[in-house]
């Protein structure tokens, strides 16, 4: 799922992996990701910046927004093992 995520396996068999990543100073990024036993993937990520992955031009991940993340990791993993999808 990725390389340095936390995977744990719930009671029904689903795997969820979350991961925080801090790449520059002030920045982070969370992202949950459940993967059911029927192979129906939920992904979710958030962060405080404007481009995580790194792609703005001559900023390492563009400028940053807010102090913190719109939603904080345990925000995520309840959406994400939600029984809404």
């Amino acid at each position: 799922m990725c390389w340095a995520c936390l995977v744990s396996t719930l009671p029904d068999g689903s795997q969820l992996a979350t991961e925080t990543v801090r790449l520059a100073p002030g920045a982070v990024s969370y992202m949950a990701c459940l993967q059911r036993p029927d192979g129906t993937v939920v992904l979710l990520r958030v962060s405080n910046q404007e481009d995580p992955s790194g792609a703005a031009i001559e900023s390492p991940g563009g400028r940053i927004y807010s102090p913190q993340s719109p939603l904080a990791l345990d925000q995520l993993k309840a959406i994400v093992t939600s029984d809404k999808w």
